[in-house]
């Protein structure tokens, strides 16, 4: 891994990431009727003049909206990714249901993915989302958690899913965390990436 590292380095350098990328970006307002019968709001961000081959479906945290990541969607794309961002459905104080969300995040990204790979890129409790969501897209190559926290529910007998969803992943799961505090329910994610 460290000799990958460092064949990489000059690259990474070069591009300076940070930066605005060289593409353009398509952003395009829509919606989907997920197989529950329900409709879900989701903008693409696609650059344009190339046919990109990999998505990142990008998920907010709870009782947080889309809106908030549109920075960084629009960053990705302009380095030649296509960007999803959708509200989800069950990530609220009214309606709390991270299996259900991940169903349809997986539904949206297959939509829009036509095959391509996709990373899961989720914060807080949407990259516990991601991982469920991941473990069981064939499409998926990745996971990126922002600040992973994790939950367990009564649907997971009481275990934390996103524990026990990466314990049977075959993807890569990566995070950045943050220092431990109220906000990341004390790093309590930090078990899925020792795992």
């Amino acid at each position: 891994m460290r000799n990958l590292f460092f064949l990489l380095f000059p690259l990474i350098v070069y591009a300076n990431y940070s930066d605005i990328g060289p593409h353009e970006v398509v952003i395009l307002d829509d919606n989907f009727t997920l197989s529950s019968g329900q409709s879900i709001d989701y903008v693409f961000y696609a650059p344009s003049e190339i046919d990109h081959t990999t998505q990142v479906t990008l998920v907010h945290a709870f009782s947080r909206q889309m809106d908030t990541l549109f920075e960084l969607a629009e960053h990705y794309a302009s380095w030649g990714i296509g960007v999803v961002t959708m509200n989800l459905l069950y990530s609220s104080i009214f309606e709390n249901d991270p299996l259900q969300d991940a169903q349809d995040l997986r539904e949206v990204s297959n939509h829009l993915s036509n095959g391509r790979r996709v990373i899961y890129v989720g914060h807080s409790s949407g990259a516990m989302r991601t991982i469920v969501a991941a473990s069981e897209d064939s499409n998926a190559a990745a996971v990126l958690g922002l600040d992973l926290t994790d939950g367990a529910y009564e649907d997971s007998g009481g275990e934390f899913l996103g524990l026990t969803y990466a314990r049977t992943s075959s993807i890569p799961i990566w995070g950045l965390l943050a220092e431990p505090s109220s906000c990341n329910a004390n790093g309590n994610g930090i078990n899925v990436y020792l795992e």
